[in-house]
């Protein structure tokens, strides 16, 4: 499989949360602040480029893995649907958002047809998926988003040397191999989509106001935790049925 193991991720499934938490560099930090944060982020993202009513917005969780995010996202948006190569991934998804619609993948293709959903979003997957897949990957997610439509990406940054030891300590990213933003970018426009917002993020591991305005002053600075990447899917890219 051109992907880290089903069976990893099978065997993480019921402690994700526990693992996670033990890789961390500063002891302490929930996980939860980083969850509730890209949630938040992508919800801006999505009401910033997406002038669609709530009730037509389709959002793809690329990568969902046991659904902590669509969680959060589920108040917001209705209509999400999400895809991981994790079956007992999936299974504690299903219970934890019952009125969703999740199906398993192989990692790398999609089970959604072309131009099907409004937005798709990829969180720390892409580390996973060995590097010479990461332009098919990023081609197969820009397929299934219909045309004007939204691609996010989060991803740890290599520059930032708590992020490294972090990886390193996590027992399901011992194959990770950690892109450079330039790389995603230029990754992106390779694969039909268009740039409109960027930058590195979680550099305070804070919720308070102030710290959320630094954090916005800061994007342009490489030692963020993590980085995004937002793209629009230009119009001129027809979507095939898959």
């Amino acid at each position: 499989m051109p992907s880290s193991s089903r069976e990893d991720f099978d065997a993480y499934a019921a402690r994700y949360k526990e693992v996670v938490q033990a890789s961390f560099a500063i002891p302490g930090l929930p996980l939860d602040f980083f969850t509730q944060f890209k949630a938040e982020m992508l919800a801006g993202l999505i009401h910033r480029y997406i002038a669609r009513p709530l009730s037509e917005i389709r959002i793809l969780d690329v990568g969902c893995g046991v659904g902590e995010t669509d969680a959060l996202l589920l108040g917001q948006f209705p209509r999400i649907f999400g895809t991981d190569v994790s079956l007992e991934s999936l299974s504690f998804a299903q219970i934890k958002n019952p009125t969703l619609h999740y199906l398993g993948s192989d990692g790398i293709s999609l089970p959604f047809r072309g131009a099907s959903v409004t937005a798709a979003v990829a969180i720390n997957v892409m580390h996973h998926i060995p590097p010479r897949y990461w332009q098919i990957f990023l081609a197969e997610v820009a397929r299934v988003v219909a045309p004007d439509g939204l691609v996010a990406i989060f991803e740890h940054n290599p520059l930032n040397p708590l992020t490294r030891k972090n990886v390193r300590s996590c027992a399901f990213d011992r194959d990770a191999v950690l892109i450079p933003r330039r790389d995603m970018l230029q990754m992106a426009e390779k694969a039909g989509l268009k740039p409109v917002e960027s930058g590195y993020v979680l550099f305070f591991p804070f919720q308070r106001p102030v710290f959320r305005l630094l954090e916005r002053a800061l994007r342009a600075i490489p030692l963020g935790a993590q980085y995004y990447v937002a793209a629009r899917k230009v119009s001129s890219m027809g979507g095939r049925d898959g």
